[in-house]
């Protein structure tokens, strides 16, 4: 009877020790860094051609409260410098360059993020379909490495018209 009360008491206490020793607080959101997003369309029929440019954000608020905060996803511009390359995809020779400007545009929807006014990035140029273009961003973010991120795309569509 004393084994069976020893095995008792040491199974209630590893027990206590197992409850007291579990954690339940879970930290689901990881520790802050910078994550860039580049989305747009090149159109061989325009001339002015819109890139936006933008920041992933996570934060401990609800992201629809945290969408509506202004600059949250906008790189400042010391932080940012973007070059559009023109090349072609056969031999990789890059034929022309172009540094992106930004600007605000103010006609955005109302929506879940923030929309008075919102930083896109745009260089003009009249973009041959036979051409690839690669998008190569130095992100310089305080407190991080400066990183380069880039994409690549071909133009689809046909030569824009002379007229006529």
């Amino acid at each position: 009877m004393s084994r069976l009360r020893l095995l008792s008491f040491l199974f209630l206490l590893l027990s206590i020790v197992s409850i007291m020793g579990c954690e339940t607080d879970i930290d689901i959101i990881a520790p802050k860094r910078d994550v860039t997003v580049i989305y747009g369309l090149l159109e061989p029929n325009q001339t002015r051609h819109y890139i936006r440019i933008n920041r992933a954000f996570i934060g401990e608020e609800a992201a629809s409260i945290l969408a509506n905060e202004p600059g949250i996803t906008e790189y400042m511009d010391e932080e940012l410098t973007t070059f559009i390359y023109e090349f072609n995809p056969q031999n990789n020779n890059i034929s022309r360059t172009w540094q992106l400007q930004s600007a605000y545009i103010t006609s955005k929807e109302e929506g879940n993020f923030f929309s008075d006014s919102n930083k896109v990035y745009y260089f003009d140029a009249t973009l041959d379909v036979d051409k690839h273009y690669r998008i190569e961003c130095t992100v310089n973010v305080e407190g991080e490495e400066t990183k380069i991120v880039s994409a690549e795309s071909s133009v689809i569509g046909n030569k824009a018209s002379s007229g006529g």
